[in-house]
């Protein structure tokens, strides 16, 4: 009887507050799904206009070009506009290797240092030789930079490829390449846009510390530092947001490898197969010479290749914005590092407004 009588009591309550409050819980209710879309309300990601405007085989449009134009080939066997097998419009690129590094490029002229993109396409291996990747990369040494696609024989099926990336001088070019000797691959439906609203989930480094956009407060907790001086928040030297950053220095004792790192994995306990978008600022002193990397690895004591965001040198004296988005596994992006990387083995830098976030459609 008595449960009987509190239930009664609870669903009276439910109602009176239904009918006082009724709809301004429901605003509420939608104001949330909206700004995450896992409940079930879209949430639509805008983009500022096409800037792969190039009239070729690849271009983002069923009325595509019998044409290479934009695209530049870099000794490959075969490299033309073909109507094979495209997965829009009527013409596709079609690219052979017959050696190691053989590949064609994309310079990503135009777009501004700083400024957030999208980038997209949909490539498939064309069954035989050997290993391909699509990846950007920096012109000045077109070492791998971010691993967009990674392609074996098998990889006859045409996949849609995205990422948000941040421009700078190193996530400067697309390249495709044969990252073994023989092989090709098939490349269609090449975009390139600025990023006006991405639809992202909430704020996952809410850890408190100087760094944290969420959360700041005088601390460095989350990191682990190896190798380093001076590790610690500050005030001072102009933060780029709030009243804290991180500041670096490696001078004193120089160590090869000497690293700052994160285990965000763990840390923001990040999903296997589910794609996040990482951004951060950072600014040197200008002691010469004195480069820094960053970028995810699987273990805490380098920064792997294909997962370099960028880097910072004695130029970037001012705060300088750098971003990727990355599908995680533990095998993968496990770590966020930060490595000095420069033959004196020394530096000095400071970070800000580091955050990570699911994105939550493309």
């Amino acid at each position: 009887m008595k449960k009987y009588i509190l239930t009664v009591l609870l669903l009276l309550l439910l109602i009176l507050i239904s009918v006082c409050y009724g709809s301004s819980l429901q605003y509420q209710q939608l104001s949330v799904l909206q700004m995450y879309s896992g409940g079930g309300v879209a949430c639509s990601p805008t983009y500022d206009s096409e800037l792969q405007t190039d009239a070729n085989a690849a271009e983002p449009d069923a009325s595509d070009t019998n044409a290479t134009t934009g695209l530049t080939n870099y000794t490959l066997e075969t490299f033309e506009s073909t109507t094979t097998n495209p997965s829009l419009g009527t013409y596709h690129i079609n690219a052979v290797a017959d050696s190691i590094n053989d590949r064609f490029v994309d310079v990503l002229t135009g777009l501004t240092d700083g400024v957030a993109y999208r980038i997209s396409f949909d490539v498939a291996h064309n069954g035989t030789g050997n290993n391909w990747a699509c990846r950007i990369a920096d012109q000045t040494s077109s070492s791998d930079k971010i691993l967009l696609k990674a392609l074996t024989s098998a990889d006859t099926t045409y996949s849609s490829v995205s990422a948000y990336f941040i421009k700078t001088a190193d996530l400067d070019h697309l390249q495709c390449i044969a990252t073994t000797d023989t092989g090709g691959v098939l490349f269609d439906n090449y975009s390139v846009k600025a990023i006006t609203s991405p639809c992202l989930g909430g704020e996952l480094h809410t850890s408190e510390n100087a760094a944290s956009l969420s959360n700041e407060a005088s601390a460095v907790t989350g990191f682990t530092v190896t190798g380093i001086d001076t590790f610690e928040s500050v005030s001072t030297d102009t933060p780029q947001a709030g009243t804290y950053h991180l500041h670096i220095r490696e001078v004193d004792t120089p160590t090869g490898s000497a690293r700052i790192y994160m285990d965000i994995g763990t840390l923001f306990s990040l999903q296997e197969g589910v794609k996040y978008y990482l951004t951060f600022w950072g600014k040197t002193s200008g002691l010469a010479a004195a480069t820094w990397r960053m970028g995810f690895s699987t273990s805490t004591t380098s920064i792997d290749n294909g997962k370099i965001i960028g880097t910072l040198t004695d130029a970037d004296t001012s705060y300088k914005k750098q971003g990727v988005s990355f599908t995680y596994t533990s095998g993968s992006h496990r770590y966020f590092t930060i490595m000095e990387n420069n033959v004196a083995n020394t530096g000095e830098l400071w970070i800000d407004s580091l955050s990570i976030k699911e994105v939550v459609s493309e």
